[in-house]
């Protein structure tokens, strides 16, 4: 592949790693801290973004559970134990 410089940049939600963006090219270079700088900005809208998506789905399948369970309700009785 030929690759003498890469670059890394954590994806994370939370504490929690989710990804990586790797770039790669074919000749060494000392990324200076203000392009390191630039991708600050844009690294802290996809977190925000992804930890968005992610609740947004967690709150989708707490409602279809809920669903699941007002149906069981109905159909066995009020009184049934659901969990």
């Amino acid at each position: 592949m030929g690759v003498e410089g890469t670059i890394t940049l954590s994806i994370t939600i939370g504490d929690r790693l989710w990804g990586l963006f790797a770039l790669h090219q074919e000749c060494p270079r000392v990324v200076s801290p203000h392009v390191r700088s630039l991708c600050l900005p844009f690294l802290e809208y996809l977190n925000a973004k992804l930890a968005f998506l992610e609740q947004r789905e967690i709150g989708m399948r707490l409602e279809k559970v809920n669903k699941l369970q007002a149906g069981v309700r109905e159909k066995h009785g009020s009184g049934a134990s659901i969990g």
